[in-house]
């Protein structure tokens, strides 16, 4: 039977599958012939522990192999999808560069992750039952001291569903806004939102545009050759040591697979271990290809997650909706904020010299008393 569907990962289900058909009929078969091959009262638990270790360490090595093996391979498949992916990652990226739009790129990174949080607090009311437009202006224009009368919720008090009362709320450049009553079980959401919990985790810029040991990204196409050789006789020797370790490994593990025999145990005895052991090896080769195939698979993801990112970036500064600042904008605003943290500096080391030179006035004046008389030296008053 020929398959259709020719994904490596849907052909390493469908052999996980085989072989737990496999291992249904050997034990079926095993409890038939289990008089034959085990006597329960010569049975060995030492001897069934040292097979149980020695089949566990087999599929646990077979596993790894498996493991690399799979996830090699379809990363470095051509026609692959992760390599398609990360072809189409870094031609976004060098387009990004080459048009200078990268000059933006980390504003863009930190005026989203504004935006996103927002969305993120929206989401949050409207998914604890909300209205949108409700989440909308309690987010803009609420404080924590607007809970109790928008909720009605009065502190120590348990929420009984009822609704709070609107609250006219005045903004700074004299307009009025309504905002809008909610059931008191919302109150706790809304003072995690207004509190600032909800938050929205950015990495650096040049994460969304870099790749994990990606070398190549700060090269020029002239120095791309001669990396790619370099990088060619680099994986040629690796290619080579870890192929003799891994049929090193084979080796030792098929070796060992019938050596029951060599240690006098019975043939049925030794035919069984025999099954056994390639099953587990089988078993763990699959385990290990099956969790590289899903490597690969998250990876291919994790690629288009930045991707989407640089092209949000691109809609959005296409749109006009995100409005960069030059470089002069950016300047200015950063001379004014030195300018204000020397002023504040010199604000605070000029007053406390001005009042210790006030206390130095009255250091050398005599002290005197005052009567109803008229002012006399202390010093004349002692005489």
């Amino acid at each position: 039977m020929k398959l259709k569907n020719k994904n490596p990962e849907y052909l390493l289900k469908m052999g996980f599958v085989a072989i737990g058909i496999l291992v249904i009929v050997a034990i079926i078969i095993g409890s038939w012939v289990w008089n034959l091959i085990f006597d329960p009262t010569n049975f060995d638990v030492v001897a069934w522990g040292n097979s149980a270790i020695f089949n566990g360490s087999i599929s646990l090595a077979m596993m790894v192999l498996g493991f690399v093996a799979v996830n090699e391979s379809l990363k470095s498949k051509e026609s692959g999808k992760y390599q398609k992916r990360i072809d189409a990652f870094n031609d976004l990226v060098s387009e990004l560069f080459k048009s200078s739009r990268i000059v933006f790129f980390d504003q863009f990174i930190s005026w989203y992750a504004e935006k996103q949080v927002r969305e993120k607090k929206i989401k949050y009311l409207t998914r604890h039952g909300m209205p949108r437009i409700d989440a909308e202006i309690v987010i803009d224009y609420a404080d924590i001291n607007d809970i109790p009368t928008l909720s009605g919720l009065e502190y120590g008090k348990k929420p009984s569903g009822q609704f709070g009362k609107d609250k006219i709320k005045k903004l700074k450049d004299g307009k009025e806004v309504l905002l809008p009553a909610f059931r008191d079980t919302l109150a706790p959401f809304v003072e995690e939102v207004l509190n600032g919990e909800i938050n929205v985790v950015v990495e650096d810029a040049s994460y969304y545009t870099t790749v994990d040991k990606n070398k190549d990204g700060n090269l020029t196409s002239l120095e791309r050759a001669q990396a790619t050789e370099k990088d060619r006789i680099k994986s040629m020797r690796y290619s080579f040591v870890s192929k003799i370790v891994t049929g090193l490994i084979y080796i030792t593990i098929f070796s060992l697979l019938a050596v029951d025999l060599n240690q006098g145990a019975g043939t049925s005895e030794a035919v069984w271990n025999l099954i056994m052991r390639i099953g587990s090896a089988t078993l763990g080769f699959i385990c290990g290809g099956f969790s590289g195939s899903s490597n690969t698979r998250f990876l291919y993801k994790w690629l288009g997650d930045k991707m989407r990112v640089i092209n949000e970036y691109n809609q959005y500064l296409d749109s006009g909706e995100f409005k960069p600042k030059t470089y002069e904008e950016t300047s200015k605003e950063r001379i004014t904020k030195i300018h204000q943290e020397e002023e504040e500096i010199m604000r605070n080391i000029v007053e406390p010299v001005l009042v210790a030179d006030r206390t130095k006035e009255f250091e050398n004046l005599e002290p005197t008393l005052t009567y109803k008389g008229g002012e006399t030296n202390a010093n004349e008053q002692s005489n």
